[in-house]
């Protein structure tokens, strides 16, 4: 797993951005 992508991922779906 890579912890860090994970972590971009929440911050991008705080902002209202899905990358699924």
């Amino acid at each position: 797993d890579f912890p860090r992508d994970r972590d971009q991922a929440c911050l991008m779906d705080s902002m209202g951005y899905k990358p699924n």
